[in-house]
């Protein structure tokens, strides 16, 4: 793998498992004869920011007197930068009392007086062993008290695990509920899971939806917020297919956009790449469209009508699409969840990756580029208007035009914190890895420096 020494501010590649909100008062005097409203605007006070990253991969059954023990099966390469080159930033781990020596990485940085320190941070972990074999990548993220994980399987040869972290001072509850077959449940094995602070548990998906083909997870935090993810694995006749981790998928929303799932051979009738849908509380009519990446003003390439049961996952499997990035777009007529599935093939030596829905980008974001094969980050407009977004990185600054509905790839390097710059509303990215044997890729999260101002009207 290639390591990038360049950043735009700070940067630098970490091993995972060897490091160790803000409030507003506003106080408004009453007035008498005030004539005409007047507005106050004013911004949250600025306040920490911390990411928690995924931690290494972990297979389970090594340990011939305990089946169900999992290991650490490969450590986690960070990436991580900040956008101020004074800016502190501190690595503390999370414990992992089910998994010896994982400790996750957690990052941590205190605001510049009135200013919150943008932190960008993405791992990534390889794995070629008799069990489990693959290429995994995913963002470090904020915590959230509600996640929901679009992705994994409890069929025949899959392994996967529901990774739950909290990296606050403040022991957190996770209620997680399983969509599926029968629609909406709630399995006593999610029911009040205790995540001690600075703590990552690990539950099997076995556990909470046995028999789902295609599950979606709700995760529900009481207490404090919950870094939230899924490791999903696949072994085939005992030979290990693939490893993946996927992070907690967008809100829904009546429009999902996948901005590149990477094709690196085509599939034939084996394994169809798939889209995994749900509408959690309406029925609904979707359109799940599948255009090619660079190529502006091309018709898509396919597209799916289906109804949507409330609360009950769909699956579109995508026709065989010849080598390339493909962008999926699904519209529907109430909000939506949306992930795709993908495999470079059935043969010894593959890899599967989930790509998940990106959400809008406005103003400044900072990306990390985790280590891996030949990443490329993707940037697609919405179908309003042509936009415009300025990158800085190892390479300098360059403006890439982004014309409506269009998703341009543009090349970065292993390593690397890019700066984002997007003029408006309208722009959502993720970056994608490719090698014959390696597959992965995650969404760019908006920037914590994005949120909204406050207005307040006073009469």
């Amino acid at each position: 793998m290639m390591r990038s020494g360049a950043r735009v501010a700070i940067g630098a590649v970490v091993t995972a498992g060897v490091l160790a909100g803000g409030t507003l008062a506003v106080l408004l005097p009453s007035y008498a004869h005030t004539t005409a409203p007047v507005v106050v605007r004013a911004a949250p006070a600025a306040d920490q920011t911390l990411l928690a990253c995924t931690g290494p991969l972990l297979a389970a059954g090594r340990d011939p007197a305990d089946a169900a023990a999992l290991a650490v099966a490969a450590p986690q390469q960070v990436a991580l930068g900040a956008d101020d080159p004074s800016a502190a930033l501190r690595q503390e781990v999370v414990a992992a009392p089910e998994v010896p020596g994982a400790e996750p990485l957690v990052l941590i940085a205190d605001p510049r007086g009135e200013t919150r320190t943008e932190v960008a941070a993405a791992g990534s972990s390889e794995v070629v062993a008799d069990d489990l074999r693959g290429f995994a990548a995913a963002a470090c993220a904020r915590p959230s008290m509600q996640s929901w994980l679009v992705g994994g399987t409890t069929e025949v040869g899959a392994a996967d695990l529901v990774l739950l972290s909290n990296p606050g001072a403040v022991a957190a509850r996770a209620d997680i509920s399983v969509f599926g077959a029968e629609g909406e449940t709630q399995p006593a094995a999610g029911a009040g899971i205790v995540v001690p602070p600075r703590t990552q548990r690990v539950v099997s998906l076995a556990s909470l939806a046995l028999g789902q083909s295609q599950p979606v997870l709700r995760v529900t935090a009481t207490a404090a917020p919950l870094r939230v993810a899924l490791q999903t694995s696949l072994t085939r006749t005992l030979v290990p297919g693939g490893v993946d981790v996927v992070g907690a998928a967008a809100a829904p929303a009546p429009i999902q956009i996948i901005p590149a799932v990477t094709v690196t051979e085509a599939s034939g009738d084996a394994e169809p790449t798939t889209v995994r849908l749900l509408a959690p509380s309406d029925d609904t009519a979707a359109t799940v469209s599948v255009s090619r990446v660079d190529a502006p003003g091309a018709p898509p390439v396919d597209t799916t009508q289906l109804d949507l049961v409330a609360g009950v996952p769909s699956v579109v499997a995508l026709p065989d699409l010849a080598p390339g990035a493909y962008t999926v777009r699904v519209e529907a007529g109430a909000p939506v969840l949306a992930a795709v599935w993908r495999s470079t093939g059935t043969a010894p030596g593959g890899d599967i990756a989930w790509y998940s829905a990106a959400e809008p980008l406005s103003g400044v974001t900072f990306v990390a580029v985790a280590d891996g094969p030949s990443p490329v980050l993707t940037l697609v407009g919405d179908d309003a208007s042509d936009r415009s977004v300025v990158l800085t990185g190892t390479n300098g600054e360059q403006v890439v035009a982004v014309p409506a509905g269009t998703a341009v790839p543009v090349a970065v390097s292993p390593g690397e914190i890019v700066r984002l710059e997007a003029d408006g509303l309208g722009i959502r990215a993720s970056i994608t890895y490719s090698a014959p044997g390696g597959l992965a890729g995650y969404p760019v999260a908006p920037s914590e420096q994005a949120a909204a101002e406050i207005a307040v009207t006073v009469r």
